[in-house]
């Protein structure tokens, strides 16, 4: 996951939903200057993701992928 010319600065989660409606966090990185990236395996069958997101440290969606 890679955050660029973000207006979010601090600590961004990183999460996934999948076919059946489950939301698994995946873990945290910082994002300083607008800026941040991270990598971490699924942990669930890559074929089930349906969306990845970016949750800011105040629990707003900044970023959405929508998969498959």
């Amino acid at each position: 996951m890679e955050l660029a010319e973000s207006s979010v600065q601090g600590t961004v989660t990183c999460e996934i939903v999948t076919d059946s409606g489950a939301t698994y966090q995946l873990g945290t990185f910082r994002v300083t200057n607008g800026y941040g990236a991270w990598v971490a395996p699924l942990g669930v069958s890559p074929s089930d993701v349906r969306v990845a997101q970016l949750v800011s440290p105040n629990g707003t969606t900044i970023a959405t992928a929508m998969l498959g």
